[in-house]
């Protein structure tokens, strides 16, 4: 135990008198046990006089020398600790108040991690030109690494199965066209690149393309343009095409919008089929190549365009990844994509999928990579179901995805491409209408029982419509037949006691005859067959009714027949001290009219002066409105009116409302046999005490 003191004091005392720069760190770890940074055990004096630092600081490494983390000092740091080998690594440290070159020494003691720097300016000469050759191979390996890079970047632009372009500058001239957008649009990458976006696509510029590439470029926002229906020149005349487009907005280094890329899909094939079967199915075919366009002039120019596709495949808002050897490791995956797995970047790349997205396997992914990878071919999935851990919760989610195998040089499949958007909504979507289709069919066929039971129902009503109809019809023609058999046979018989009565007058003797009692019998006899014959004759014209209607149409002026209405009539109004008053609209040109018209008018008017109210003098209003093909009558007076009950009744023959005046209830059973006879119509508004309002309606 001495021994080892001992041995532990020594070497403390070597460390303080190396002349060297030496730290001693310990490791600080984040939740997920990851090294985010060291903190000082102990600085010997030499290093303490070169950093500035006290023997054992308060702050972290990363706080007082935050360079390290660009330059990549703290990488090596955290392998070295991890893998517990001896590190070395030569390099030129600017920053913190250092210019010069060092040589680091880095390894694991224990808990502790070794670092000892070298200041290569006490080197001489010759070894410094050394460790200079050295630095330079390991920066071209570096940019060998990057070349890799960026060769991988250019093999998924290339091979992408959407359509991709990038155009700049106020006359969006192509910067980028991979060759599937040359199979979308029509013109190949070669007649596209360096030319203006509607010059090549003349087309498009009365198709609103204009407009939205100026909302991208002012707004700052993507626009997402779903199936659009474009006319393009490799179309046939009227054939139209159906493509989504996301245009995208792309900002340099300082932020503004210098570019702006777009990712294109031909859904025409899916807009066509769920058109035709009707139904809500969209179907996200994604094929996703990316490429570039070599530009090997200068190391600037192509880190440039490396930015470009990077920023294009970092922004793009289609879910995509890159899996490379047997365990599908993550070696690309681009925010969106992140973003839908709920996961970090940084936890997932470099890991293998199934270790990444444990809640993922077993449903079938796998079965779908090794096919791609054994075949070669790319796999098209629609609506696939996949649990993810999202927000703290595990979530229930369907995806339209693209597996692509991913080809080297030689054509070897090493890897896949997934390009995927997720369609849960969708697919959520079509089941609730599947659902609420078998409910409707259900309901249908519950409506089409009802509807028979109802058609049998209406069947035997119609039967004894018929039946009733039949009897009613042999009813009306005995009423019919009644009716003309005693207009005509009771004519003779009256006239023999009209006869007979003027007789008796002559027989009776003078003084007889003025006696006031005979005088009186008979003027009531008289007055009773004057009446019967008035009778017999309405009988005859409602019996002449049955078999005619209006007649032919005449030539009729309206106004004229109103006015020798109004002649015939005028005796009465003077005596009942009443007023007609005529309104006609459009009336002034004859009308092709019938000849019984004017005995409507006649009947509708004196009616009114007949039913006239004892306490008013009565008002008389005519009104008449002509069309082309109708003649429409309003006759409205302030007379008795009637009561619901009377109106239900004013048709009728021989149905009298009022027994105060004279009447054989025969007029308005007439006149609404003419009009229906004619095909019109005859409609009464009517209040007890107020006045009616009668409105007939003949065609022309």
């Amino acid at each position: 135990m001495q021994a080892t003191d001992a041995t532990a004091a020594a070497l403390e005392v070597l460390f303080d008198l190396l002349p060297t720069n030496a730290v001693l760190l310990t490791p600080v770890y984040d939740a997920a046990q990851t090294i985010v940074d060291f903190t000082f055990h102990r600085v010997n004096p030499a290093a303490q006089q070169m950093l500035g630092l006290p023997p054992r600081p308060t702050a972290t490494l990363l706080q007082h020398m935050p360079q390290h983390g660009p330059t990549g000092l703290f990488a090596h740091y955290c392998q070295a600790f991890a893998s517990g080998e001896r590190i070395e690594r030569t390099f030129a440290y600017q920053g913190e108040g250092f210019d010069s070159a060092y040589q680091l020494t880095v390894q694991r003691a224990g808990d502790l991690l070794v670092t000892h720097y070298l200041d290569l300016i006490t080197l001489s000469t010759e070894a410094a030109r050394q460790e200079l050759q050295a630095s330079q191979a390991r920066e071209r390996a570096a940019q060998q690494e990057r070349a890799r890079q960026q060769h991988l970047i250019e093999t998924v632009f290339e091979q992408a199965p959407a359509g991709v372009w990038v155009v700049q500058g106020p006359d969006y001239v192509f910067e980028l066209y991979n060759p599937r957008m040359g199979e979308l649009l029509g013109p190949p990458p070669a007649q596209a690149l360096g030319r203006p976006y509607f010059e090549v696509l003349p087309e498009l510029a009365s198709q609103g393309i204009p407009e939205l590439l100026r909302q991208v470029s002012e707004t700052g926002e993507a626009v997402l343009l779903e199936e659009y229906a474009a006319h393009l020149t490799r179309h046939a005349p009227g054939q139209v095409g159906y493509f989504t487009f996301v245009f995208q907005p792309l900002r340099d280094a300082q932020g503004h919008i210098s570019r702006i890329s777009c990712v294109g899909l031909d859904v025409t094939a899916q807009v066509v089929a769920r058109q035709r079967i009707e139904q809500i199915n969209q179907e996200l075919e994604a094929r996703v190549r990316e490429r570039t366009r070599a530009l090997t002039a200068a190391q600037a120019e192509a880190e440039r365009q490396r930015g470009e596709l990077q920023r294009v495949f970092e922004q793009a808002p289609l879910a995509i990844a890159v899996y490379r050897g047997p365990t599908y490791t993550i070696e690309l995956a681009n925010p969106t994509v992140c973003r839908l797995w709920g996961r970090r970047q940084e936890d997932i790349v470099g890991l293998g999928l199934f270790e990444a997205l444990p809640e993922v396997a077993g449903m079938g992914y796998e079965e779908l990579l090794d096919g791609v990878m054994q075949t070669g071919r790319p796999v098209v999935v629609q609506g696939m179901e996949a649990q993810h851990d999202r927000h703290g919760r595990r979530e229930t989610v369907f995806w339209d995805f693209v597996y692509v195998p991913m080809a080297e040089a030689d054509g070897r499949i090493s890897g896949a491409m997934v390009v995927a958007t997720e369609v849960t909504a969708q697919v959520r979507a079509r089941r609730q209408i599947e659902q609420l289709n078998h409910e409707l069919e259900a309901r249908v066929q519950a409506r089409t029982e009802d509807v028979q039971a109802l058609n049998a129902e209406l069947q035997a009503t119609n039967a004894e419509l018929y039946q009733t109809n039949t009897q009613l019809t042999r009813t009306n023609a005995d009423l019919d037949t009644f009716v003309y058999t005693a207009s005509h046979d009771l004519k003779a018989p009256i006239a023999n006691i009209e006869g007979l009565l003027n007789a008796l007058h002559e027989e009776l003797p003078a003084a007889e005859a003025q006696r006031p009692a005979v005088a009186h019998l008979l003027h009531l006899v008289r007055d009773s067959v004057a009446r019967f014959q008035h009778t017999l004759g309405h009988l005859a014209n409602v019996a002449e009714l049955q078999q005619v209607g209006l007649g032919q149409p005449d030539e009729v002026d309206l106004a004229t027949l109103i006015e020798h209405v109004r002649l015939d009539l005028a005796p009465a109004f003077e005596a009942s001290k009443g007023q007609l008053r005529v309104t006609l609209h459009d009336c002034a040109q004859p009308l092709n009219s019938f000849r019984q018209l004017r005995s409507i008018v006649f009947n509708l008017v004196s009616n009114a002066l007949k039913y006239c109210h004892p306490d008013r003098p009565p008002v008389v209003q005519l009104t008449a409105r002509c069309t082309p093909g109708q003649v429409a009558l309003t006759v409205q007076d302030n007379g008795l009116g009637m009561s619901p009950e009377q109106l239900s009744d004013l048709f009728r023959l021989f149905r009298r409302l009022h027994t105060h005046v004279e009447g054989s209830g025969v007029g308005l059973y007439s006149i609404k046999k003419l009009i229906d006879n004619a095909g019109g119509t005859i409609e009464v508004a009517s209040e007890l005490g107020v006045g009616s309002t009668f409105t007939v309606r003949l065609p022309r």
